[in-house]
């Protein structure tokens, strides 16, 4: 596991010669921990990508987008992916994934202490 050169390891080296490296590396539940966190911090940094509409605002709703179809088929829109329901909202699959989607970016906010910010520093708006 040692390097014997003569020559001093480069940052690279060390860095994949560290046992803690070597240990995670192996471990395949560690790699698919690691996986599912980089796509959910990736959906929450994407949110407004992925999940245009706000599921808490009744001002985004328009009855005249109701009984849309899905968007690969004929007359479907690529804003609804899934389609709309009769009072032109999300389709309730796509809408509880909108949901948990932008409540993450959220949680993931609060966590990092972005919300909190203002209200510690006394700032406003």
């Amino acid at each position: 596991m040692g390097h014997v050169d003569d020559k001093p390891m480069t940052r690279w080296q060390r860095f994949k010669d560290n046992d803690i490296v070597w240990s995670f590396l192996s471990s395949p539940g560690a790699m698919i921990a690691a996986a599912v966190a980089s796509v959910m911090i990736s959906a929450c940094i994407f949110a407004p990508v992925i999940a245009p509409f706000d599921p808490f605002d009744p001002a985004q709703i328009s009855l005249w987008d109701g009984k849309l179809p899905p968007a690969w088929v004929d007359g479907g829109q690529s804003k609804y992916l899934l389609g709309t329901d009769n009072q032109g909202r999300d389709n309730p699959a796509s809408h509880e994934l909108v949901r948990i989607i932008n409540e993450a970016r959220d949680n993931m906010r609060c966590f990092l202490g972005v919300k909190e910010g203002p209200v510690f520093t006394g700032e406003s708006g």
